[in-house]
């Protein structure tokens, strides 16, 4: 084979009319043997507790009115910008709401997260822009940030004027979100659930079926219940994705926390199990975390399987009880003052 050359491309075909055109195809696309024999690589996760967030991906996040989407998505934005930069833009909520959201869910103190909404005393020019009237400004951000997670709330807001249930009108914005994501930024986008209907049921999003056709990923909350004035769980489903399809994740949150539960843990295990911790710990307050398992698997504290315990003492200690080391390389766990409530 001829050593192949740079080819200009003008109008869709190659500059020069005489180049042979499998010159051309090379340069421009891959043969089958390069697709099968290409290196495989992990998909990448941004996330290990949440493995539904995909680098250089277009996400939609819908869900029906108050059942936390935006709170999830700020929660994520703080997750997230422990190893990347991220940028929320916020044209649906005020700055006073947000902030007490944050110091509820503890958001990390770090010059990678940039929080954008319009403020009493700002300028036309330095609110947060739609896609119409500032979409560069976007391109701009990803370019010089190079890779970064952007979180759009809610959809609708950045496209006025717009018809949710036109496909023209939902390609320009679904083409404004693949943009972005083409020039490499890992997108998020906040939308609303269609309302159900006897005939369709649930719906997982709102509008026409150009906005799933555009994003990558699809994800809904369902199943949202409000468990007490501090605590709720839901479930997230991925109803559509370009990738390997992914079971259902339960959520629970509580205290500021969002716990992703692993598949033998759900909402009622969890707040039984942690309850049963807590009085546990209130009795004892200071013992090894093989004795918890034990205690907990026995009937008169719930017969809990001593994976689920091991879950809970490994991932949900923060807000319940302190871990310390303990003898034998252990963990020692200690009552903190709400358990004794």
């Amino acid at each position: 084979m001829t050593e192949s050359k740079s080819i200009a491309i003008i109008n869709g075909m190659p500059d020069d009319a005489n180049e042979p055109l499998d010159n051309f195809l090379e340069q421009c696309t891959q043969s089958s043997s390069q697709l099968v024999n290409s290196k495989p690589t992990p998909i990448p996760y941004l996330l290990d507790s949440l493995p539904l967030i995909i680098r250089g991906n277009y996400h939609l996040l819908t869900g029906p009115v108050g059942n936390m989407k935006s709170m999830l998505s700020l929660y994520l934005a703080g997750e997230l910008s422990k190893k990347e930069k991220v940028l929320f833009v916020d044209k649906e909520n005020g700055l006073l709401m947000i902030e007490a959201r944050a110091r509820a869910l503890r958001i990390p103190e770090t010059e990678n997260l940039y929080y954008w909404c319009e403020r009493p005393g700002m300028s036309k020019e330095e609110t947060p822009p739609d896609f119409k009237t500032g979409f560069k400004l976007y391109e701009r951000i990803v370019r010089e940030w190079k890779s970064p997670v952007l979180i759009f709330d809610t959809l609708n807001r950045f496209c006025p004027g717009a018809d949710e249930n036109s496909v023209k009108d939902m390609t320009f914005v679904t083409d404004c979100l693949m943009k972005l994501r083409n020039l490499g930024a890992t997108v998020i986008a906040l939308h609303q659930v269609g309302k159900p209907s006897i005939e369709k049921g649930y719906q997982n999003y709102r509008g026409s079926s150009e906005i799933a056709g555009g994003m990558d990923i699809g994800l809904t909350i369902k199943n949202f219940t409000q468990a007490t004035e501090n605590s709720a769980s839901f479930t997230i489903h991925q109803f559509k994705t370009r990738w390997l399809p992914h079971p259902p994740i339960q959520v629970v949150f509580e205290f500021g926390i969002f716990n992703f539960l692993p598949e033998f843990m759900n909402p009622e295990r969890f707040f039984s199990l942690r309850k049963a911790v807590t009085e546990y710990l209130s009795k004892n307050p200071e013992v090894r975390g093989e004795e918890i398992k034990q205690a907990m698997s026995s009937k008169s504290y719930g017969g809990h399987p001593v994976k689920a315990t091991s879950w809970m003492l490994a991932n949900c200690w923060k807000n319940y009880w302190i871990r310390l080391d303990g003898p034998m390389n252990s963990f020692v766990y200690k009552n903190l003052p709400i358990a004794k409530k």
